[in-house]
This record gives C-alpha cells, sequence and structure tokens, in this order.
C-alpha cells in the first residue's frame, strides 16, 4: 500500500461527514474553525523539517506541521481550566502508555512477523488508538491530544529501545506517519462512538426492562 492512501481515504472519510451533518459525532466540542486553523497550519508547514539531534543521536527528523500538532495537543490540555494538576498528569502518562503499547506491538513484530495481522504500522496505530480510548478520554479535543503525543512518542521510543528496527532513521511527519496518527485517531473515535452507542442501547433496554417489571407488579 502506497504511503498517504490511509490518510487520503480517512480524510475524505471525515469530510462527508462534516458535511452532511455529523459533525458532532465527529468532533464534539471542537469547533470547526479551530479545525481549519490546524489543518491550514499543518498544510503550510508540512515541507518543512528539523532534525531530532537535539533528542540525541541521529534518530532523523521531525516535519513542522508534527510540532505544530505538538503544540495543539500541549496546549488542550494545559488550558483546560476544569482538569487539575492530576488529571493533566493522567492524559501524559496515557499519551505515554498508547505510546508504549504502539512500540512494543511493533517489536514484537519485528520478531515475529508471522504475528503481523494487517500491516506493521497499521496494527501498531489501531492500538494506539484503542489504548487511548480506554483511558475514559470521552471529549475529542482530550482524545486528540492523548493521541497526537503518543503518535509522535511511538516511532522515537522503538528506535530508541531497539535501533536495529529500521535501516534508517525516522521522519515524523512523512506520508507514512500521517497514514499511521490518522488511522490512530480514527480508531480512538470510532471505539468511543461504538461505546457510548452501547451505553445508549444497554440503558434504554435496562429501562425498558425495569418497566416491565414494575407493570407486572
Amino acid at each position: 500500500m502506497n504511503p498517504g492512501y490511509i490518510s487520503y481515504w480517512i480524510l475524505t472519510i471525515m469530510a462527508i461527514l462534516v458535511f452532511t451533518g455529523w459533525w458532532k459525532w465527529l468532533a464534539d466540542d471542537v469547533r470547526p474553525r479551530h479545525i481549519v486553523i490546524l489543518g491550514a497550519g499543518c498544510l503550510a508547514l508540512s515541507h518543512l523539517y528539523v532534525p531530532l539531534d537535539f533528542i540525541g543521536g541521529n534518530l532523523g527528523e521531525i516535519s513542522i506541521s508534527v510540532c505544530w500538532l505538538a503544540m495543539w495537543a500541549i496546549g488542550i490540555i494545559a488550558i483546560r481550566p476544569s482538569d487539575g494538576s492530576l488529571q493533566r498528569f493522567y492524559l501524559f502518562v496515557a499519551a505515554l502508555l498508547s505510546a508504549l503499547m504502539g512500540g512494543w506491538l511493533r517489536m514484537l513484530y519485528t520478531n515475529d512477523p508471522v504475528l503481523i495481522v494487517m500491516h506493521a504500522t497499521a496494527d501498531s496505530a489501531i492500538l494506539i488508538g484503542f489504548t487511548a480510548s480506554i483511558s475514559a478520554l470521552s471529549c475529542a479535543s482530550l482524545l486528540f491530544s492523548v493521541v497526537t503525543l503518543a503518535s509522535i512518542l511511538e516511532p522515537l521510543l522503538v528506535v530508541e529501545l531497539m535501533p536495529s528496527i529500521s535501516a534508517k532513521p525516522v521522519t515524523l511527519g512523512s506520508l507514512a506517519w500521517w497514514d499511521s496518527y490518522l488511522l490512530a485517531w480514527f480508531t480512538a473515535r470510532a471505539v468511543v462512538l461504538i461505546a457510548r452507542a452501547v451505553r445508549v442501547v444497554a440503558a434504554k433496554w435496562f429501562t425498558r426492562t425495569a418497566g416491565e417489571r414494575e407493570g407486572g407488579t
């Protein structure tokens, strides 16, 4: 599969949902103008890269657009007035845990490729999204922050913990990275929406069952 293919389809699906009135399901509390600003910044900065030498070693390079995403993700966590310091710390831990889970799966696939379900990168992204979604992050903006930070940390953790996994340094902001990032976010959001639907159906079922019991007595 060519890099960028998954990103194209996910962005197409998101555009269809937005223009057909499903914005609240897609983004909850996020305002459309914020999405426009975020997307415009990513497009404008996508061709600018800086080396990751400041972290140590020759890890590769990172696109300024990814830095733009990271700034938004950290800013959302930092400026939410309703969250205390403990909640903010929990969100960063959730991002680190999601990155570790995705990195663990990628390293597991490297050691035993027969375990690969679809593709090493895709499976890792799906696990990142799933781990982020089960961290009780029903708010779309917080989910965005956790998935974004986890998607940035995951390849860096893999390269640091297992340098032999790739013959060349990572490039945060490449088409392959965007595929992984958007797939992780799409997975996380889908899991949250499915959980909400199940909860609504279960609540209606229990309410109806309770009503039938009261009527019978």
